[in-house]
């Protein structure tokens, strides 16, 4: 059965890439990794990840190379694999810094964060969300991410009774 969906999403989400952007393909990749990240397909997104990672290296679709990196660091961490996450966000950390890709270590920074919260070490997720944003800050970034990065930093402040903290950055991103 879920294989019947995946094959009729793959088909839908070609039909409706074309003509959105200059590749279809790159689109489309995100879109169905995106779709195992949100349906809890954690196999099937350990698998697909390396494979779509490298057709945005080779093509130059460096926001869907962080992305999808930034899904598979959030996968382990989500599965309790939080170990193989720090090893990840680390190599992620390493590459964004290699390539200067501010948007890269955004992502590295904010997938960071959310390994040391699950690990319930607030005050290093807190400046790791912290300097995401700062980073955002120059980067012309989706509002979905954006949105997502303050939701995390601000239940690390509220969890650390950390309200004027939590007042000022949601005023500041009003």
């Amino acid at each position: 059965m879920r294989k019947t969906v995946l094959t009729i999403l793959a088909f839908l989400l070609t039909l409706t890439a074309v003509g959105k952007t200059e590749d279809p393909e790159s689109e489309r990749r995100y879109d169905h990794l995106t779709y195992l990240y949100n349906n809890d397909l954690i196999d099937s997104l350990i698998m697909q990840a390396p494979l779509d990672m490298n057709y945005y290296k080779e093509t130059g679709h460096w926001e869907n190379y962080y992305r999808t990196w930034t899904h598979l660091v959030n996968t382990y961490t989500f599965s309790g694999q939080v170990n193989t996450a720090l090893k990840e966000v680390e190599l992620m950390h390493s590459d964004a810094t290699r390539r200067h890709d501010k948007f890269g270590l955004a992502l590295a920074d904010y997938a960071m964060g959310n390994a040391y919260n699950n690990m319930g070490y607030l005050d290093e997720a807190i400046s790791c969300y912290n300097k995401s944003l700062e980073l955002i800050d120059d980067v012309d970034i989706s509002s979905s991410t954006v949105n997502d990065i303050f939701s995390y930093y601000c239940d690390a402040l509220n969890e650390k009774k950390e309200y004027e903290a939590m007042t000022a950055i949601t005023n500041k991103w009003k």
